[in-house]
């Protein structure tokens, strides 16, 4: 049986893509579809610890330079615990908006480098934690911003890296007689992505 949170992420999918598809299939009408995957680190409070994580986008293109996607990010534990990797990962779901220097989108130029930054938001969520006896931890919104730069090594592939930052507020919650949350959590990120146009 799916726990709560494997629950709460099932259900959340199902809901953006209900809403999410058909408004994907009328903007492809005439806006071309972009879809990512990737990998990278995503570290909660410090920069320099390594939190393996992947990331899988679907959205579309609206302009020669603004660009609309749904993101999903796995966040696992860092490495560096004896926690399980994948029984007490992270994840969070938003929305992204892709904002070119210059015209980059529909630019089949290849071989040529392209700035653009990113403003997202959404939800992060927490689950279990073993430090608290592995209780729920309550899901949090955040927002984030990323710098990237786009690599076309075709009309259709491209490479994308991106540094960023996902700031979630994490509410207050009382586990075991234990007060946490009330805090704002920097998340940051590099990711390196393979960006395909259909």
């Amino acid at each position: 049986m799916l726990g709560a949170r494997a629950d709460l992420v099932r259900r959340l999918w199902l809901v953006v893509a209900a809403v999410c598809t058909p408004a994907l299939a009328l903007a492809a009408q005439d806006h071309p579809i972009m879809l990512e995957l990737g990998a990278g680190s995503l570290a909660p409070d410090d920069p320099f610890q390594a939190f393996l994580s992947f990331r899988g986008s679907a959205g579309w293109i609206l302009s020669h330079r603004d660009a609309l996607a749904i993101d999903y990010t796995r966040q696992t534990k860092s490495r560096a615990t004896s926690e399980d990797l994948g029984k007490y990962a992270r994840q969070f779901l938003g929305l992204a908006w892709h904002h070119s220097f210059q015209e980059a989108f529909y630019d089949d130029e290849t071989l040529r480098q392209q700035y653009f930054f990113k403003l997202s938001a959404g939800l992060l969520v927490r689950g279990r934690t073993p430090t608290l006896g592995s209780a729920d931890l309550a899901n949090a919104p955040f927002v984030g911003a990323a710098l990237a730069i786009r690599y076309p090594l075709s009309s259709r592939i491209a490479a994308v890296g991106e540094i960023e930052d996902d700031m979630a507020f994490i509410p207050r919650q009382t586990v075991d007689s234990i007060r946490i949350g009330g805090e704002l959590q920097h998340n940051f990120g590099l990711f390196i992505l393979v960006q395909w146009r259909p």
